[in-house]
């Protein structure tokens, strides 16, 4: 029997310290077949994209298609020009809408007069004026609730801008009363 020297000892044992790891790092049964299964699945999920992107068409398939997108694009373009063959494919033009008249400016006068006027009146008294047509108009209201900062719709119907115009100014009125009755009491704490 030969004497191993020191170096080749340390050797020899490193290698089977390498081995020893490399036996314990090796998986176990459970874990090989669910590696395997994992493998399988992402087999199964390549093949479905390669299946899908056989089904992509690719240029040289859609020549045809080209050809016949070109020609439905030109017959179109001599259809629109041609308003018998435009009307018989159902492509006529549509007719212009024709244009609003623009509202005109509600006098700051006028509304500075209604908002005076109001002012001295309660809010019975106010939503009374308000429905009386003969009194104000509807652009009057419309001003109004504008200036008020109310959102008017374009058909808004007269007696749901009163109710409107009445709910903001007893809010207004009674946030004022509020706030006056606070400041005659002194700080709050």
């Amino acid at each position: 029997m030969t004497h191993l020297g020191p170096s080749k000892a340390a050797r020899l044992a490193k290698v089977f310290g390498v081995l020893k790891d490399l036996v314990a790092s090796l998986p176990t049964a459970e874990e090989k077949q669910r590696t395997t299964e994992s493998l399988t699945v992402l087999v199964e999920f390549l093949k479905e994209i390669q299946a899908h992107l056989d089904l992509i068409p690719t240029i040289e398939d859609t020549r045809s298609l080209t050809v016949a997108l070109e020609r439905l694009d030109s017959f179109l373009s001599k259809a629109e020009a041609n308003p018998v063959l435009a009307r018989a494919i159902g492509i006529e033009k549509p007719k212009p809408r024709p244009v609003q008249a623009v509202r005109p400016l509600p006098d700051p006068v006028r509304l500075q007069t209604i908002i005076t006027e109001l002012a001295s009146f309660t809010i019975d008294q106010v939503r009374e004026r308000l429905v009386s047509e003969d009194r104000y108009g509807l652009s009057d209201l419309r001003a109004l609730a504008q200036k008020l900062g109310i959102r008017v719709q374009q058909r808004t119907a007269r007696q749901a801008l009163v109710g409107q115009i009445v709910t903001k100014l007893a809010n207004t009125r009674g946030y004022q009363a509020l706030s006056s009755t606070s400041d005659s009491n002194g700080p709050s704490r």
